[in-house]
């Protein structure tokens, strides 16, 4: 009886132990909503509209379609 009591205690132990960083880890990258981008210039940020994301994703992807091509 007495041992099982110690066992409960030390499982409850081990869990505050294991949970309070884990818990803290998780609030604390919580503020970020993204990844971490750097640009190149720091100091200026630019913001794509959707349709020039649509374009530059058109473009990426003619160029891997024909790029064979350009190589020849």
């Amino acid at each position: 009886m007495l041992n099982a009591k110690k066992n409960k205690n030390i499982m409850k132990l081990t869990f505050l132990i294991l949970s309070v960083p884990i818990l803290t880890f998780f609030i604390s990258s919580c503020g970020q909503s993204g990844p971490l981008y750097i640009p190149d210039n720091s100091g200026q940020i630019n913001f794509v509209s959707s349709e020039d994301k649509n374009l530059i994703l058109e473009n990426k992807i003619y160029e891997e379609k024909f790029k064979d091509h350009k190589q020849k």
